[in-house]
């Protein structure tokens, strides 16, 4: 098997494993793959994630899933002593400052490294000696600050302003702060619970909260009482502090298949375990923000996150101060008793998690993080998941004694069943319970649907009414207004709403779900689309681009698969805050583009491009010529292909749909030979001999199974290990599906 490459860069790809570049001395017979940090800093840690609040406002489910996404990324990935990362769950205001102060301040010496992170609910209380931030003052709330019976009064929460002292006090400059919470907006918002206590504007922070951050100030600062008012309203005390959402956006407690999570730390540990090599911290943000984007089209929680840096010259450190090594993997072995082995699956695209089951096969990598066993590799393969930890049998191998804890693992083959569903929740406040059951019932009649109640499990869209909400406010954003009260349609898992899926008011569940018929197919063939994606984990060597049909001097082609380029330092010059600008590319209505699709294998391939709208609709842009669909698929080695070419009577127009399309490139080394005879039949009953085809939503649907069963054909002739009779699997070495996203905007 060829060593693992990553060329595959992609709007709306996400995140991947870092190693320690300055210590790659390997520990032999103890944990595979660790550091040892022989006369180096020493790497601290501080964990803190509290799920079990009481009271009127909701508990969370995801932080503790945080605190150990965070815990197995250090250990593994950056090389922290599992006896240097300190974790405190569901923890009382007194105990996380003592674990602070114990941990962080009273260990960390000049040189060393340190990390705080907080998952839970955020707040706010009045703070009137900073008016730069509106006299307010964020905190992070302990599970013993309930909200005042009588609405007002002292919270005891643990203030912004102790944080800046705390962080003063710690001894070192390579300090990292992950605040993943936000302090306005509490409650439920569809699907999603938000990470802030309602009713901040009246509370007032304890008198033992200000006693405390005195004898900080006294006992291991310098600052005077003015000196400390005057720097912190301009900046962190040192290092940089990652804040999950900006100060007018909200951060989420989010499902992802069948375990809840933080999404900013979710997406952020993905991103570090998937990483190819080192990055400035500016530009993981930069990175984090696209993908947060992509996730807002998808969700309609708009969740950008926001740095802070002092000096400014942190944001061209690495993330953690730490210079990584390329270590891209879907995962890491925990634990080896004899065949069985238990893996942590971080570096899974959020996307891919539901294929992740019974069957998948992974590869093990060697110190020289190549596959052992080369061409016959030694492989792992999947019995079973929950959440992110795996358990999976090792294949026989000559070399299967080698496995030992600490040893990273990349997919290899990926099984997608037969039941892959588009989830939908049903809106048990805007519908009544004979409606809900009638709602239960009719689109459970569809193939690939399954409905489930708000709050329990991920869902890719609510069904429900439009009616009056109270719901926690978001910043103002592109999303579609509001449809007439009353009127039954679907909305996204943040209960924004999905474009012309609504119909009149008072519409029957019966005439609703019939109207929406087509775009319920619709949305479950984009949904097993999205399931195919592997950027992060092909092994073939592709590069896809869109770009104006017509480019203007300067245009730089939008990228949907390239050697990574990730590197490069920072600006010391900018501001001590950076909040990223999303690049998602935006293409006006009308707008005429042209692919390119490039083949840097040795050998040659062949490659389909499908464009999923922001509607769910599927058409086929490549290939064009149904005279002869396979040769025309098939792109030389080392060629590259323009869709349309500059001589074809036909072009390519951005359409009226608002939103964000992605179009899906598919590069095989076999034909996709039944999905092209599909579709070249379709061509020939409209009279198209070259040119796009289009598919009504049962079309779509039989190409698209015909396209699974192509892909399992690829496949079974590559391996002699591959998944049951009947299931669809892709294998990383045969088949390469990247997507490149895009906005869809109004023309004028």
């Amino acid at each position: 098997m060829m060593k693992r490459r990553h060329f595959l860069q992609f709007a709306g790809s996400t995140l991947a494993a870092l190693g320690i570049n300055q210590f790659d001395l390997f520990r032999q017979g103890d944990r595979y793959g660790r550091v040892l940090a022989q006369d180096t800093p020493r790497k601290l840690a501080l964990l803190v994630g509290i799920n079990d609040y009481t009271g009127a406002w909701p508990s969370l489910k995801g932080c503790l899933t945080d605190v150990e996404m965070q815990r197995q990324l250090l250990i593994h990935g950056f090389g922290f002593n599992e006896s240097d990362i300190r974790v405190v769950t569901n923890a009382s205001r007194n105990e996380i400052l003592t674990a602070f102060e114990e941990h962080l301040i009273k260990q960390a010496k000049p040189g060393d490294v340190a990390v705080f992170h907080f998952s839970g609910h955020g707040s706010r209380v009045i703070d009137l000696a900073c008016n730069s931030i509106g006299g307010f003052n964020s905190t992070f709330v302990p599970i013993d600050s309930p909200i005042p019976a009588n609405d007002e009064g002292t919270v005891n929460d643990i203030m912004g302003r102790s944080l800046f002292l705390l962080m003063s006090a710690v001894q070192t400059e390579n300090l990292t702060v992950i605040l993943d919470s936000c302090h306005s907006g509490g409650g439920k918002r569809g699907n999603f619970t938000v990470r802030s206590r309602p009713g901040s504007e009246i509370f007032a922070p304890s008198e033992t909260e200000l006693e405390f951050q005195e004898r900080i100030r006294l006992d291991y600062t310098n600052l005077s009482p003015e000196e400390v008012e005057e720097l912190r309203c301009e900046n962190i005390a040192k290092g940089v502090v990652i804040a999950s959402a900006s100060r007018d956006q909200l951060a989420v407690d989010a499902p992802f298949d069948d375990f809840h999570a933080g999404a900013f730390t979710y997406l952020m540990t993905r991103y570090l375990w998937q990483q190819t090599r080192s990055e400035p911290i500016s530009q993981v943000l930069a990175q984090l923000a696209r993908t947060t984007e992509v996730m807002a089209t998808k969700s309609g929680i708009l969740q950008i996150p926001e740095m802070e840096f002092n000096p400014p010259e942190n944001q061209s450190q690495p993330l953690y101060f730490i210079e990584p090594e390329k270590i891209p993997a879907e995962g890491v072995i925990l634990q080896v008793q004899g065949d069985t082995v238990d893996i942590w699956l971080g570096g899974v695209d959020p996307e891919s998690l539901e294929a992740f089951t019974a069957d998948t096969l992974m590869s093990v990598m060697d110190a020289s993080r190549q596959d052992i066993g080369g061409d016959s590799p030694l492989l792992i393969k999947l019995e079973s998941r929950n959440g992110l930890l795996g358990q999976g049998k090792i294949q026989s191998h000559p070399q299967q004694s080698t496995i030992r804890a600490g040893m990273f693992v990349q997919e290899q083959v990926r099984v997608i069943d037969e039941d892959i569903s588009l989830h939908i929740g049903l809106d048990s406040e805007s519908l009544n319970a004979s409606e809900l059951a009638e709602a239960k019932q009719l689109l459970e009649a569809f193939p690939r649907i399954k409905t489930h109640p708000l709050g329990q499990q991920e869902v890719q869209y609510i069904f429900g009414r439009e009616i009056e909400r109270n719901l926690p406010p978001q910043p103002e954003s592109d999303l579609p207004p509001r449809p007439t009260l009353g009127s039954v349609g679907l909305f996204l898992p943040a209960l924004e709403i999905v474009r012309d899926s609504f119909g009149s008011a008072n519409e029957s569940i019966t005439a609703a779900v019939e109207r929406l018929q087509a775009k319920f197919t619709a949305l479950s063939i984009a949904r097993v689309l999205k399931i195919l994606q592997n950027p992060d984990s092909t092994r073939m060597d592709i590069a896809a681009s869109l770009q104006l049909a017509q480019p203007l001097p300067g245009t730089v082609p939008i990228q949907g698969s390239v050697a990574p380029v990730r590197g490069g330092g920072g600006n010391p010059g900018q501001p001590t805050r950076s909040r990223a600008v999303p690049d998602l590319p935006e293409l006006k209505v009308g707008t005429d583009v042209q692919f390119e699709v490039t083949n840097n294998e040795a050998d040659d391939l062949y490659f389909s491009v499908l464009l999923i709208g922001a509607d769910g609709e599927v058409a086929l842009i490549f290939p064009v010529d149904w005279v002869a669909p396979i040769e025309s698929s098939r792109v030389a080695a080392g060629e590259s292909r323009n869709i349309p070419e500059d001589t074809d009577s036909f072009g390519l127009r951005i359409g009226s749909t608002l939103g964000v399309s992605e179009a899906l490139v598919l590069a095989s080394r076999q034909p996709l030979r039944d999905f092209l005879k599909i579709i070249q039949d379709l061509a020939a009953t409209r009279g198209v001999s070259r040119g796009f085809v289009g598919a009504d939503a049962e079309e779509s649907a039989n190409a698209v199974a015909s396209l699974l069963g192509d892909l399992r054909g690829n496949t079974r002739g590559a391996l002699d290990i591959y998944a049951r009779e009947g299931r669809n699997t892709i294998d990383s070495a045969q088949i390469a599906a990247v997507s490149i996203a895009f906005r869809v905007i109004p023309a004028a």
